[in-house]
């Protein structure tokens, strides 16, 4: 029972940090520079290295093992934001530091989320307390709950503490977070590097689920950040409501928080039925949210969405820890943030493009009956590939490895 408290306890921890810091960068990139373009300037040019982060993270991580490198990382991500504090207390911060700096976070903070997840098949392993699905459905939990309150506390502290502070704050979180894993005890096994290659990246898409999974990510990442980052905050400025931004996201924070809790508790029992679920709660959520005309349909369909993706997230690390083999499960996770980093800037493009045409009701409803066609789509392939039993595809595995075993004894 010790190790899985002390994952989820040190997952927090960092995931707890990068909420705070996400409040806390932009603020300091507009106070020092006193120019709002100059975040959207750094965001761009610290998305392609993130990409990059992402594929090499994903070798080392199974060449060295999942521990040691989420280790590693988020010792990396503290010493990213203590080199931010001694650049704006002792030198001169400007773009171009902010966008180096941003750089060096992300080498911890990309690869770092893919290593812990990676982790949680090797923690569930370890014990016999926490099931697989149940650690999952924590750590979305966790992921919602993180998200809720993290960007309310570092408001809160940005108003009664200088920047500085409150960056030591989020460094603490990730040393903390490192410290934390340092402690949770894993077979040696997992500890030996693997000979990589590149087309172990062909073996993580194997599975049609992991496949399936990938598609519909990548759907998401390009139109979900659109609408929240461009078209939302532009609605809102338009009708002087801004303090309704910020309760869109606890709503979806809120409806993450619930299902993945549920799922902690009951498991992902069928997970055709849960599949139906999700890619419906996607689908309806989007389209209400979409109508930025009535607030309760932007609030319903935020809180519909966070259900679906509170469902999403443990199916997900549920199915990359059974279906990917062991030797390449770092990569696989790191696929994910991969399509993660990678896809949000084509929603950016395609929205930028759009809004010389039409303007942000027609874009969001457009997007919103889109996302909804694709959802549908995923749905009935969904029903095609997946199997209601979880160990379905791992039983059939280790038969045909005992079976292989067996016959070359005989031999």
């Amino acid at each position: 029972m010790r190790n899985p408290i002390l994952y989820l306890a040190s997952a927090g921890a960092s995931m707890f940090g990068n909420a705070v810091v996400s409040v806390v960068w932009p603020w300091l990139v507009l106070a020092v520079t006193g120019d709002p373009k100059a975040a959207g300037i750094v965001a761009t040019f610290t998305t392609v290295p993130s990409v990059l982060f992402a594929f090499v993270g994903g070798q080392l991580i199974d060449s060295f093992g999942r521990k040691p490198m989420s280790i590693i990382f988020d010792f990396f991500s503290a010493a990213s934001v203590v080199a931010l504090i001694m650049v704006d207390q002792y030198g001169d911060l400007t773009v171009a530091w902010f966008i180096v700096l941003g750089i060096l976070g992300a080498i911890g903070d990309i690869p770092g989320m893919a290593a812990r997840n990676a982790l949680v098949n090797d923690v569930a392993q370890s014990q016999n307390v926490f099931s697989l699905e149940r650690i999952s459905g924590l750590l979305g939990a966790i992921t919602g709950i993180s998200f809720l309150i993290g960007p309310a506390v570092g408001g809160i502290l940005l108003g009664y503490f200088p920047t500085h502070v409150v960056l030591w704050f989020t460094a603490g979180s990730s040393f903390l977070a490192a410290v934390l894993t340092i402690f949770v005890r894993l077979p040696a096994s997992e500890y030996a590097a693997e000979k990589i290659e590149l087309r172990g990246w062909l073996e993580v898409l194997k599975e049609p689920e992991i496949r399936l999974l990938a598609v519909v990510s990548a759907v998401g990442q390009i139109v979900v950040p659109a609408l929240l980052i461009i078209l939302l905050p532009a609605h809102y400025e338009a009708i002087n409501t801004p303090r309704s931004y910020g309760l869109v996201f606890s709503m979806y924070s809120v409806g993450m928080i619930a299902a993945s809790g549920v799922i902690s508790i009951i498991g992902l029992k069928n997970r055709r039925r849960l599949w139906v679920l999700i890619m419906l709660g996607d689908s309806i959520g989007l389209l209400l949210f979409s109508y930025f005309q009535s607030n309760v349909a932007i609030f319903g369909g935020a809180f519909i969405a966070g259900i679906a993706g509170g469902l999403m997230a443990p199916l997900q690390t549920v199915w990359i820890s059974e279906l990917v083999p062991d030797k390449v499960r770092g990569r696989a996770f790191s696929v994910f943030m991969m399509i993660g980093e990678f896809a949000a800037p084509i929603g950016f493009a395609f929205v930028t493009i759009a809004l010389g045409f039409m303007n942000i009701y027609s874009i969001a409803l457009a997007i919103g009956f889109i996302f909804a066609a694709i959802t549908l789509v995923a749905l009935i392939v969904g029903l095609r590939v997946i199997h209601n039993d979880s160990n379905t595809k791992d039983v059939d595995r280790k038969i045909t490895s005992f079976a292989t075993e067996t016959s070359s004894l005989g031999d």
